[in-house]
């Protein structure tokens, strides 16, 4: 007869207390005589949240769940230069920007943000305090839609089209400097979340062709190594997270139609797939972490939508005792 060992290659832990545990994980309790089993809580899952004021696509974002806020993007006239305040529940209208843009991205918190690139804004790029935009230092090569993660004093900027770029640059709080440059060629992204000195970049279009992007990298501060690929290529994807704990939503696939709802979680190690996004929809701005993040605007529609979809993250492992019954 098979033994455990004979199947798995080792034998079954017997402990006296229950360990940390990991998806998957058996062992035998030898106080309480039970066998148990380390088992993932539900799946994540999304909800409604508060409508923005003004439809948009292609908008910016950055903060967190209870603390976003939004800016730039494409609405009925072109592009916007207005910013909407997120307190958890309800957008509130904010002072403008003083350039409209769209295609562009952003970093940092609702009261210290940045915004950079986009069609219209050429190497110009804003800080925001919570109440007022003002100008900040120009970045070195102007381009639209590349990635973008960090803090208002250290950004990171990834890629970048119409001409798909590999060119990094990464902000000080006052000046922009060239460092090394993305493994490959993108446009129309990659997403990338997380700090200047931990990033994760992933999805995106590629080489031009417009090829749409699978492929994952991780940064940090310095250098550019390969990770697990996502299980959809797509462009213009959304997302929040760090690097170690991303949720990738939505996005624009090469099929017809080309938008896709799925969600993938990365948990530092490989990508899975989540609940879907409610809506089939790209060009989305997100914020906050994968226990709690939000994604909202996008398109299709022209110009674009007003929903808000808030994520609640799986929880932790918990143990179960394996029963007979």
């Amino acid at each position: 007869m098979a033994t455990y060992k004979g199947i798995k290659g080792f034998t079954l832990q017997n402990v006296s207390s229950d360990p940390t545990v990991n998806e998957g994980q058996l062992w035998y309790n030898s106080a309480s005589g039970a066998f148990k089993l380390a088992a993932a809580t539900a799946a994540g899952s999304w909800s409604t949240g508060g409508s923005l004021n003004a439809a948009k696509g292609n908008i910016v974002g950055a903060g967190t769940q209870t603390a976003a806020v939004g800016f730039a993007g494409y609405q009925t006239g072109g592009a916007s230069n207005t910013t909407e305040e997120y307190n958890g529940s309800s957008w509130t209208t904010a002072n403008n920007m003083n350039t409209g843009s769209y295609g562009g991205t952003g970093a940092g918190l609702q009261t210290a943000a940045l915004a950079f690139f986009g069609v219209g804004r050429g190497t110009q790029t804003e800080e925001y305090d919570g109440t007022n935009w003002t100008v900040g230092g120009a970045i070195g090569t102007a381009r639209n839609g590349p990635g973008g993660a960090g803090l208002q004093t250290a950004a990171l900027a990834v890629g970048g089209g119409p001409t798909p770029f590999t060119r990094v640059e990464e902000y000080n709080g006052t000046n922009w400097t060239a460092v090394t440059a993305y493994p490959i060629s993108v446009s129309g992204g990659p997403k990338v979340v997380g700090l200047q000195t931990a990033a994760l970049a992933f999805s995106g279009e590629n080489d031009g062709s417009p090829g749409k992007s699978a492929v994952t990298k991780n940064y940090d501060g310095t250098n550019w190594t390969a990770a697990p690929s996502r299980s959809v290529s797509v462009g213009l994807t959304g997302g929040f997270g760090i690097q170690t704990s991303a949720l990738a939503v939505g996005g624009q696939s090469a099929a017809s139609p080309p938008g896709v709802s799925s969600s993938e979680l990365y948990n530092g190690t490989s990508w899975s797939t989540e609940t879907n996004y409610p809506a089939v929809l790209w060009n989305l701005a997100g914020a906050g972490s994968t226990s709690a993040g939000m994604a909202w605007g996008g398109q299709p529609p022209s110009p674009g939508t007003t929903s808000n979809f808030h994520w609640t993250g799986a929880g932790a492992d918990v143990t179960k005792t394996i029963t007979t019954s």
